[in-house]
Formats: structure tokens, sequence, C-alpha cells
């Protein structure tokens, strides 16, 4: 009021006049401050689009190996379990700190060792033809060997004797 001011010596009046000032410039740094992680904590939510597209990937992976009949590291699916997990309480942070007790920074290290076994899974996933290609040249090798037997005995009919060669083959 202005009875207030009349009453206040010019010394004072500064004194509030510098208090209010700060008080300003501090209101306008903590809003600064907290629009700058808000547009943190929204990159950051856009980057885990990217994630949540990795750990799809990997499922699908995981599914395909799980149809042709081969059980994946438990290793590899507990990781994407967790990191799944951790993904979901990211997503659902309102603020930078409910971000990173949510596990941020767990998230890098899990999705860095699912990559290091992307590997594992892609040889996994060749198995099954690895074992098909083996399977047929061993019936490959039944019939040529059943070719040569038969040839052995049609060469002992005719008194030649090849079976030392055979026997050693």
């Amino acid at each position: 009021s202005s009875e207030d001011l009349e009453g206040m010596d010019s010394g004072e009046f500064q004194k509030n006049m510098g208090d209010l000032d700060e008080e300003r410039m501090q209101m306008e740094t903590d809003e600064r401050m907290k629009k700058e992680q808000e547009m943190q904590l929204k990159n950051m939510k856009r980057g885990l689009t990217m994630m949540e597209r990795e750990f799809k990937r990997f499922d699908d992976q995981i599914k395909r190996l799980v149809k042709q009949g081969i059980t994946p590291p438990s290793t590899i699916t507990d990781a994407i379990t967790k990191g799944k997990l951790v993904l979901t309480a990211i997503k659902e942070a309102k603020t930078m700190e409910e971000a990173e007790a949510a596990g941020i920074q767990d998230l890098q290290e899990i999705m860095q060792g699912i990559n290091d076994s992307r590997m594992q899974l892609e040889m996994l996933s060749r198995w099954p033809e690895t074992l098909k290609q083996i399977n047929r040249e061993l019936k490959r090798f039944d019939t040529e060997l059943a070719r040569a037997k038969k040839l052995v005995a049609q060469l002992a009919k005719k008194d030649i004797d090849v079976s030392a060669a055979y026997s050693s083959f």
C-alpha cells in the first residue's frame, strides 16, 4: 500500500526490489529448466519408440525359433522381458527423475546385451536348415555306399577282389 511505501526508507525499498528481482530471475530459471526437462523427456520417449521396435523384432525372432522347435537361451528371453518392463516404466514416466528411477541407464545396458546376442539368435535360426542339409548329405552317402556295395558284389562274382580297398573306405 502507499502508506507502507511512504514508511520505507530508500535502502529498504532497494533491498525489497532486489529480492523481488532475484525471485523473478529464479522463477524464470526454474521455468526454463522445467521446459528443458520436458523437452528432454519428450525426445527420450521418441527414442524409446525405436527401442520398442527392436524388442518387437527380437520377440518375432524368438517366436520363429520356438516355432522351429528351438528353445532360445533363457538369458536372452529374460533380458528381453526385463527390457520391455523397464521400457514400459520409462514410457509412463512424467518427469526425467521418474524416467531415471525407472532405469533408463539399465535399458541401455540391456539393449547392448540383447544386441550382442543377435548373432547367436541368427545362428540358432539357421540350425534347422543346417540339419536338413546334413541329413541330405547323409542320405547321399548312404546311397553311394549302397552303390559301392553292389559294385563290390558284382566284381566279386567276376573274381575281382576289391574287398581290401572297400574295407579301407
